[in-house]
C-alpha cells in the first residue's frame, strides 16, 4: 500500500483566507472536494508543503444563451454564524469579465440557490473545481487582452500566480 507523504491541510472560510494561506505556504495546492491530487501525492509526483481545502464554499453557475455563451457565477463562502460572502460575476473563459461584484456580507438565508434566476439565467449547483478553472481562464484572458482585473476579483485572481507578458501570443 502506498502511503501519503506528510503535509498540512488548511480549510479557510473566506476567499481572503485562501489568499492568505497560499501566501504563507508557497507551493501549496488547492483542493476542492476532488481526489485527483491524492494518487500524485502517493507516488510523490507532487509534494506540496500544504493542501488548502475549499470544501465549505458553494458554486452556482448558469450559461447565457447567446453566441458568446457567457457564464454567470456565484461563489458563496461562509463567514461566521449565519452570514456568507458572495462573489458574483459574468464572464467568458475566453475573453474575461463583463462585470464582477463582491457582496461582503449577506445572511446565509438570502444567498443564491440552485434554480434561482440571475440576469434571466437559471443558476445550477456546479462543482467548485469547474467554476474555479473557468474563472482562472477568464483571469488569464483578461490579462492577455491587457485589461485590469476588476477590483472585486483581485483577491480571487491572486490565488493564481500566473504572469502573462503583454506580447504573449498563446
Amino acid at each position: 500500500m502506498l502511503r501519503l507523504p506528510q503535509f498540512e491541510v488548511e480549510s479557510p472560510d473566506t476567499i481572503e483566507g485562501v489568499v492568505e494561506a497560499l501566501q504563507r505556504r508557497p507551493g501549496a495546492r488547492l483542493i476542492a472536494g476532488g481526489t485527483d491530487i491524492l494518487p500524485n501525492l502517493k507516488h510523490f509526483l507532487d509534494t506540496p508543503p500544504a493542501l488548502i481545502s475549499l470544501p465549505r464554499m458553494a458554486a452556482l453557475r448558469g450559461v447565457v444563451r447567446d453566441s458568446r455563451r457567457a457564464r454567470i457565477a456565484a461563489l458563496v463562502a461562509p463567514l461566521y454564524a449565519d452570514f456568507v460572502q458572495i462573489l458574483w460575476c459574468r464572464y467568458s473563459p475566453n475573453t474575461g469579465f463583463e462585470w464582477v461584484r463582491l457582496d461582503a456580507i449577506h445572511r446565509a438565508s438570502d444567498a443564491p440557490r440552485a434554480g434561482q434566476l440571475a440576469e434571466g439565467v437559471v443558476l445550477e449547483s456546479t462543482p467548485l473545481k469547474l467554476v474555479v478553472e473557468e474563472l482562472a481562464l477568464a483571469i488569464l484572458a483578461q490579462r492577455r487582452h491587457g485589461f485590469e482585473i476588476p477590483a472585486s476579483m483581485v483577491n480571487f485572481a491572486n490565488l493564481f500566480d500566473a504572469k502573462i507578458d503583454a506580447d504573449t501570443n498563446s
